[in-house]
């Protein structure tokens, strides 16, 4: 069961007596404009507050009643009243909130206006122009459930009326409860069980849609705290799902009785996620997949949401990614958290490495809040990349990715229409079109879910590409918003071949060896020359000469081959030095001092001599021999012949025993 304990917030003077009679029995707070809404009541808590634009602070800045910002109902409305109302306004605005301080009713003099009664609040947002609301908002001391009551009337008749929205904050998004276009001579509602967590907000935009002269009095909001005696009931589960990287991912819960959330990925509490039914895994990597949960609670007790799992698909791997943009280099004017979504938006900007053109300007939204942007399009605003990439290699195959959803602006003349979309080109070197995608994300829907969206193209090979991203139409409406635009490919373009070692020439003495060598990358084919003509059958990295001649003296190179060309090494010179010349073929040996050698060229006698550095006796010559027969070539000299026969042989005695 519910019990009732009544914290009630009173802003205004009271419109109408059943209200009044509420209010005079209920043991309640109040503050009201006519009364306790002062700056010396709400310096400790500033719990209302009010702005006179669209982009209010979060929450919006407090502005005290009676301080140098003071004006009169004169200086913002001519000679309307003959006794000026203080007026309560952001610095000169021509719109703010007004007071009947003068001690007797007011009558405005134009617009068939009406009877302003003593103490009576009037607020009056500024018409055809911009800013052109009243924003007025409390702010939740703690968790709670509240009931909002309040009632309105009309100042004064006019053409399109004077409306209102009644908005819930929280976590820094917007969700709008209800909205009146025209409340006629006056409305009362009540708005019951909003849950809304410490620091969460509540507020009305009041708006004249475009006829200055509509005003709001007799405004009165009143606040009601719900004390819950029963633990919380989840309602409604979380879904999960898959989502692709760089795109958005929306979780909620339904729940009753419930004053606080908490969500959680894999058991771990979720910083930022711990003061709203819903909350988005946005702009989301691989890492982001898990399981996840809700706590849901309040003062009675918790329970926690059955667990989900979010699967997150990467984005296609490619070899080779030539552009990254992120955008999150960018840099404008902020114009701090918007009603409409509750995200950042900017404008008049510029994104490092793009060039600005058209009469829009660079629009940007922050998807995090922390400075992770999405370009936004205006009217014929376009970005267009200032510096060429090596896109182009002809028959290549290119991939261009990137998420984008519609613009996260809802203003009804400007938000994106089902018609509306970017066009992103890819330019050549003379700025005509080599390819081009559409991308149509779709109408405004109050969110900001990014999609995943791309296309590929064929090179032609005529240079460097630049990518260019504008409207579809000038249509005066947003185009979309683009994040994470990336240009890739999984062509490997082909190279020459790379001599990492060079071939080294030398000196070599005739009759040696010789090997040249070659250290090369790029998969590339062989031919060695000599003098600059090819060697038959040299085609490796290596090329070895043996028993050197002096006429392989020269110059060798060679030659590296592959599919997208050649390279000639550097020239490797070989010399050759021409060996020593001899007499005869006994001066040779002896040149070398041999320890032993035996000429075997005596032409007599039994003894074979021994003419080395240590010679020996000498040997024996024995069986079957002939001495001082001739050899085959006379600088040999004499030599021996033994017949073959057992026992024919030289025995060389101590040396060669046997």
């Amino acid at each position: 069961m519910k019990t009732a304990r009544t914290l009630r917030f009173l802003l205004g003077l009271l419109a109408c007596a059943s209200l009044a009679g509420i209010l005079s029995t209920a043991q309640a707070r109040t503050y009201s404009l006519a009364g306790d809404f002062s700056y010396e009541t709400n310096s400790a808590d500033s719990l209302w507050s009010f702005r006179m634009d669209d982009y209010a602070n979060n929450p919006p800045t407090f502005l005290p009643l009676l301080t140098s910002t003071d004006l009169n109902a004169n200086q913002t409305w001519g000679t309307d009243f003959p006794t000026p109302p203080t007026m309560w306004s952001e610095g000169t605005g021509y719109w703010g909130i007004g007071k009947n301080t003068t001690g007797g009713p007011l009558h405005a003099t134009s617009g068939g206006g009406v009877d302003w009664a003593t103490n009576e609040v009037l607020l009056h947002p500024k018409g055809g122009g911009s800013p052109a609301r009243l924003v007025i908002a409390w702010r939740a001391p703690q968790n709670m459930v509240v009931n909002v009551h309040y009632s309105f009337r009309k100042a004064m008749p006019c053409g399109n009326g004077v409306g209102y929205e009644l908005r819930k904050r929280i976590g820094g998004v917007d969700t709008e409860l209800v909205s009146f276009n025209n409340i006629g001579a006056g409305v009362t509602l009540d708005q019951l069980g909003i849950s809304v967590s410490a620091g969460d907000q509540i507020f009305f935009r009041m708006d004249t849609w475009g006829d200055a002269g509509c005003d709001i009095t007799g405004a009165a909001i009143e606040i009601t705290e719900v004390v819950i005696a029963n633990p919380p009931i989840i309602t409604s589960q979380p879904s999960g799902g898959t989502v692709a990287e760089g795109c958005t991912f929306p979780y909620s819960v339904g729940a009753s009785n419930a004053t606080g959330y908490a969500w959680y990925k894999n058991g771990a509490l979720i910083p930022g996620a711990a003061s709203s039914t819903n909350y988005a895994v946005i702009d989301a990597v691989t890492n982001n997949a898990g399981s996840y949960t809700v706590v849901v609670t309040n003062s009675v007790g918790a329970v926690t949401s059955a667990p989900v799992t979010l699967t997150v698909t990467a984005r296609a791997s490619h070899t080779t990614v030539l552009l990254a943009e992120n955008f999150s280099g960018y840099s404008g004017n902020q114009n701090n958290l918007q009603y409409q979504t509750g995200l950042k938006v900017s404008h008049t900007g510029t994104v490092p490495g793009w060039n600005r053109a058209g009469g829009g300007t660079a629009h940007a939204v922050d998807r995090t809040g922390s400075g992770n942007y999405a370009i936004m399009f205006w009217q014929d605003n376009v970005i267009t990349l200032a510096s060429g990439i090596a896109a182009n290699e002809a028959t290549a195959t290119y991939y261009v990715d990137f998420v984008a959803n519609p613009a996260t602006y809802s203003e009804d003349t400007q938000r994106t229409r089902e018609t509306d979309g970017m066009v992103i080109d890819v330019l050549r070197g003379d700025d005509t079109v080599l390819a081009t995608y559409t991308c149509q994300p779709g109408a405004f829907a109050g969110n900001a879910n990014f999609a995943p969206f791309g296309f590929s193209y064929v090179g032609d090979g005529s240079g460097p590409v630049r990518v260019r991203i504008s409207p579809l139409v000038a249509s005066g409406h947003f185009a979309g918003a683009i994040d994470n635009l990336r240009v890739a490919t999984d062509y490997v373009p082909l190279t020459p071949p790379v001599i990492s070692q060079q071939p080294s020439g030398g000196t070599v003495v005739e009759g040696s060896d010789f090997t040249f060598s070659v250290v090369a990358s790029g998969s590339p084919t062989y031919q060695w020359a000599k003098n600059g003509r090819a060697i038959p059958g040299a085609t490796a990295a290596t090329y070895s000469l043996t028993d050197i001649s002096t006429n392989r003296a020269g110059t060798y190179t060679v030659v590296l081959t592959n599919n997208a060309g050649s390279v000639t090494s550097s020239p490797a010179i070989l010399i050759v030095t021409p060996g020593p010349t001899y007499a005869s073929y006994l001066e040779a040996v002896l040149t070398d001092n041999p320890i032993h050698y035996y000429p075997l060229d005596e032409t007599n006698g039994p003894t074979a001599t021994d003419l080395g550095s240590l010679a020996t006796s000498g040997g024996t010559y024995s069986g079957g021999f002939t001495l001082g027969q001739p050899s085959a070539s006379s600088r040999l000299g004499n030599c021996v012949r033994l017949d073959g026969a057992p026992g024919s042989l030289v025995d060389l005695g101590v040396f060669h025993p046997g």
